[in-house]
């Protein structure tokens, strides 16, 4: 069923939030960043503008990467994921060493705690703004289903069909010819039934049985 008006207005409401609190995240770990690149690393003022966005911005690329391109390698996306977290928060920890112990109240370790926070938010609340943003709340299984219509075919087009109520028909011997091909090309069965986005036995069977017309 279509969203409602009350519905749409919370979900356009958690998306400001969500993103609010991403470039809040992202305005705190940038300035520590910068910090860090002007104090630690020699570079210039002048240039080291560019070092939080190297260190930031793959963790919001590799995000929208894992969303909106799936079949893209998903190792490699989140080895750049968690790289890079992981290197903003360590970014963020080392400016908090660099600082005088006596401008740290509490002293140092709850400084560097407290300096994790935006990088680990930033990571995380940018991750929950790219599924919000382009993501519609859809049944898995109905959105796994229609990967294996045409290709060429609208796919939001088809998406909207199934959430008016209209019939969407699979067409079988698509499926099938996309899942032997993939197979012929060494793609691992999960895989194939993730693209195709049908059962395992459901495909496995459909094979069979296509396999039994050309003989």
């Amino acid at each position: 069923m279509p969203d409602s008006p009350s519905s749409r207005l919370l979900r356009g409401g958690l998306v400001l939030l969500v993103i609010a609190a991403a470039v809040g995240a992202f305005y705190l770990s940038y300035g520590a960043l910068y910090e860090l690149a002007v104090a630690a690393g020699g570079i210039p003022p002048e240039r080291a503008w560019v070092f939080p966005l190297i260190v930031d911005l793959p963790v919001v690329a590799a995000t929208l990467i894992a969303v909106l391109l799936p079949d893209t390698s998903r190792a490699l996306t989140w080895v750049t994921f968690w790289v890079f977290i992981v290197a903003t928060v360590a970014g963020n920890a080392v400016h908090v060493l660099a600082l005088p112990a006596s401008s740290l109240a509490l002293g140092v370790w709850p400084a560097v705690v407290i300096s994790a926070v935006p990088p680990i938010a930033l990571a995380f609340t940018a991750h929950l703004a790219v599924h919000t943003v382009f993501t519609r709340h859809r049944s898995p299984v109905a959105a796994g289903l229609l990967k294996s219509v045409a290709h060429t075919g609208d796919l939001d087009a088809e998406l909207d069909a199934l959430e008016t109520g209209e019939p969407v028909v699979i067409d079988e011997e698509q499926v099938v010819a996309e899942a032997r091909a993939l197979l012929e090309a060494n793609v691992p069965m999960d895989r194939v039934t993730e693209r195709v986005g049908v059962p395992r036995e459901t495909l496995v069977e459909w094979i069979r049985r296509h396999e039994q017309l050309v003989a």
